[in-house]
């Protein structure tokens, strides 16, 4: 997983390191495809993977110009912070791959 991605527990935004930027919901990255709940998106139930393809799918259907602007404010971050226990599968990961191929930092690290 890239150095961009790290666990956040809830209640703790105050507490992100310098830079890192919270990619959970509410915020404008967040996966609207809730996990055990009717989804108010798509309207079914998802776990984990069904959430996580369903927000890949939306950002898939997006164009790369629409998605660089979308994360332009995510670009320079130190790293992307989500609720998710960090053994788990995460949107973020998505989101990650995007900012490494959309918004590549100088000498290719991550």
């Amino acid at each position: 997983m890239s150095a961009r991605y790290r666990h956040q527990r809830r209640g703790q935004r105050d507490r992100l390191p310098a830079g890192v930027r919270l990619v959970a919901r509410p915020s404008r990255w967040g996966n609207p495809h809730p996990i055990g709940e009717v989804c108010p998106v798509c309207g079914i139930v998802h776990d984990r993977a069904g959430a996580i393809a369903a927000h890949a799918a939306d950002l898939d259907a997006r164009t790369d110009d629409d998605l660089r602007e979308w994360l332009a404010p995510l670009a320079d971050a130190a790293g992307l912070a989500c609720y998710c226990r960090p053994d788990e599968a995460c949107h973020a990961d998505a989101l990650v791959d995007l900012l490494d191929r959309l918004h590549p930092r100088p000498g290719g690290s991550t």
